[in-house]
């Protein structure tokens, strides 16, 4: 069955990782995306994309979207990140009592289900933010900052890279985007950030994210389930 996957994301490195990686890969099983950043705020008559600040306008979005495609073929998913995310976000009490970052996760994400209520919603929140996919090989951001001058710099990366079997368990207060910038000032996330995700592949990034791993394989099998 071909399945059409809207995906609702907090910002513009998560809608160009989508159309630029995702697409593509999805693609071949059968499953056609599009993705739309979520409204935040308001300027005269003009609604303004990017950076979640309310659950309220997530949740709008999300269930607007899914009133105008009524579609059977149709499912929805979201990526907004963990790293602060909205206090008025479902599930935030008690995730906050976990020590653990995949329990917290699991506790918002099923929290975030239960409050949109339709069977064609897929849940999902990065851990902790776009650029722990960039961790899973941080080394490939030679490549948009080539150059020996930028050496020690990749170098300090690589090392805290190794703290963690898993980049989505990165210290939440020094979170990966805060871990680049401190090597990397000029670091740009949506130029930059994607050339290296696409230099790193789905294939590692998936070996290292388990929470993005199983998210992913969950939106290949769309058209595999009854």
């Amino acid at each position: 069955m071909s399945i059409r996957l809207h995906f609702v994301v907090e910002g513009q490195s998560e809608e160009t990782l989508v159309n630029r990686v995702l697409r593509v890969h999805l693609s071949q099983f059968e499953v056609w995306t599009d993705a739309r950043c979520v409204y935040t705020s308001r300027q005269g008559p003009y609604w303004i994309r990017g950076g979640m600040t309310r659950y309220s306008r997530a949740r709008r979005d999300v269930e607007l979207w899914l009133k105008q495609d009524r579609g059977s073929d149709v499912r929805l998913t979201t990526m907004f990140d963990l790293y602060r995310l909205p206090l008025d976000f479902p599930g935030m009490v008690d995730a906050a009592k976990q020590h653990g970052v995949q329990e917290k996760v699991k506790i918002l994400e099923a929290a975030f289900a239960e409050d949109v209520v339709d069977p064609r919603f897929i849940h999902y929140i990065q851990v902790h933010e776009f650029e722990a996919l960039i961790f899973a090989d941080v080394g490939r951001l030679s490549i948009p900052y080539p150059g020996p001058e930028r050496t020690p710099a990749l170098t300090e990366l690589e090392r805290q890279r190794k703290e963690y079997g898993n980049p989505e368990e990165i210290d939440l207060e020094a979170p990966p985007s805060k871990r680049i910038r401190e090597q990397i000032p000029d670091y740009e996330k949506i130029s930059a950030g994607i050339l290296a995700t696409e230099a790193i592949g789905l294939a590692r990034i998936r070996e290292v994210c388990t929470h993005f791993h199983e998210w992913l394989r969950r939106l290949e099998n769309l058209g595999t389930e009854t």
